[in-house]
């Protein structure tokens, strides 16, 4: 996954055939995907994500605020945080249907995302694709593999349409179950433990 030049794209290299794979994609707003390199930890062709969506908010903005609330206005209840030195508003985002998600960092994944447009900042962290090219990087990656975050583009990259993936795509989705493990959860954090496994060969 490369940041610059824009627009942002993900790129697929396979062992013994190159770079497969190219397209354009969204990463965090504020610099919320950092740049480094980690494996894929968990899968999924569907899923839901709840979070918060940090929303930047100017030292003007701020300081009305304040202004106001020290002159007695009535005013509702806002916090505002530091967010990799932006003052931020956090705003409530439940999506229920989030398709060929690949977490590789944390809550951190490479999923599709229907965005008007791709190739520049936009998501709360995630590498977000478009909905065919998240269908085929999630069936050319797997377990382990390694996702490379970076600043600048490390290509060069093999044009579009290779060979290989014209072959079909032999997709079969793997379902896990977890169970919280709560002797070990606390309020920060919840720790759990796979119990079931399943494949299935139909797509979804």
């Amino acid at each position: 996954m490369t940041k610059f030049p824009r627009p942002e794209e993900i790129h697929l290299f396979m062992g013994g055939h190159g770079w497969i794979f190219q397209s354009k994609a969204n990463t965090g707003v504020m610099h919320a995907t950092p740049d480094g390199t980690w494996p894929i930890y968990a899968r999924d062709t569907h899923t839901a994500m709840v979070g918060r969506f940090p929303i930047p908010v100017s030292h003007a903005q701020i300081r009305l605020y304040e202004a106001a609330k020290s002159a007695g206005y009535a005013l509702q209840s806002v916090h505002y945080s530091r967010y990799h030195h932006h003052w931020v508003e956090y705003q409530h985002y439940d999506d229920p249907d989030i398709r060929w998600v690949n977490y590789f960092d944390r809550g951190r994944a490479v999923h599709f995302y229907p965005r008007a447009n791709y190739g520049f900042p936009q998501s709360a962290g995630c590498v977000e694709l478009p909905k065919s090219a998240a269908h085929k990087v999630y069936g050319l990656i797997h377990y382990g593999t390694p996702v490379t975050v970076s600043h600048a583009a490390i290509g060069p990259w093999d044009p579009p349409g290779s060979k290989y993936l014209k072959q079909p795509l032999n997709i079969k989705p793997i379902h896990l179950a977890y169970r919280e493990i709560a002797a070990k959860s606390t309020a920060l954090s919840v720790h759990l433990q796979l119990v079931e496994t399943s494949v299935s060969d139909a797509n979804h």
